[in-house]
């Protein structure tokens, strides 16, 4: 993972950059925190949002492994042998529904658990909401929909080069589809240096994003910018399949309320919310 200028972020060339992320575009709307920063429509022209397939990769390995198993099947049969016959099925029947729970959590369950996230941190209307490695807008776009005069930013990596479908303009789609764009910014900028301003937003969140970090080292610098980005009173919610234990921990240490639930098989692989709230003092 490529970590840019903690200052850069990119925007179309017609439009105007913030000289420093805490000082906003003269003349930006009260909910504007980072300037106008919008991304060009993608080319794709479609009716529904798309928030990608999680795990592609295995997905394929696994229906590959699945179909590698359904022939040594076969070839166990030709052999009379049973013990080779059952090992196979299992192994394929396990495969198969492996790759089935990702495909299903890509196209059902994800998007029942955003709403089950974002049901839960109670928004007002007029929040200003920072999701951290906004992917194609999962939880940004989920976050809008409870929103009236707020605001819900999305921060990520631009990723034109390995993933030409997860830059901000797919996320712009996704948010114009839902009906929610205008309550929806973007900017490109690394979990570890947040191009926002201190203490500005209510509420921050991250799904599935510190995970990817190198290191242990960067996860407690990203849960850092995520606490420099919250108001006092301000709160935090991160899910994650892993390192939610150390999560909680390093927020506790901060002397913040923290609670780690259990885990949520509404999604594939399931998921924990580690919940936590900025000291008011």
């Amino acid at each position: 993972m490529s970590t840019p200028d903690p200052g850069s972020r990119e925007t179309s060339s017609d439009e105007p950059v913030a000289s420093a992320p805490d000082a906003p575009e003269p003349g930006a709307t009260d909910r504007g925190l980072l300037g106008s920063i919008r991304a060009e429509p993608s080319l794709v022209r479609r009716d529904l949002a798309a928030y990608g397939a999680d795990a592609p990769v295995a997905v394929d390995r696994l229906a590959k492994a699945a179909g590698a198993f359904a022939l040594t099947m076969v070839v166990g049969a030709f052999a009379r042998s049973v013990v080779v016959m059952a090992i196979a099925l299992f192994a394929s029947f396990a495969a198969g529904v492996l790759a089935l729970a990702f495909v299903w959590s890509s196209r059902v369950g994800k998007l029942h658990e955003r709403v089950v996230i974002i049901d839960r941190l109670g928004l007002t209307g007029d929040d200003r909401v920072l999701d951290v490695g906004c992917g194609r807008g999962l939880l940004t776009v989920e976050a809008a929909r409870r929103l009236g005069a707020g605001v819900a930013i999305g921060v990520d990596l631009s990723r034109e080069h390995d993933d030409p479908s997860a830059v901000p303009a797919v996320l712009w789609d996704n948010a114009a589809i839902e009906g929610v764009d205008d309550r929806v910014e973007v900017a490109v900028g690394d979990a570890r240096a947040l191009p926002v301003p201190d203490a500005s937003f209510d509420v921050v969140v991250s799904a599935s994003t510190l995970r990817g970090l190198p290191d242990a080292a960067s996860r407690a610098q990203a849960i850092g910018e995520a606490a420099r980005a919250l108001r006092p009173g301000g709160r935090l919610t991160l899910v994650d399949t892993r390192y939610t234990r150390a999560y909680e921990a390093a927020l506790r240490s901060r002397g913040w309320q923290a609670t780690r639930s259990k885990r949520s098989w509404g999604m594939f692989p399931p998921v924990r919310t580690v919940t936590a709230t900025r000291p008011t003092s």
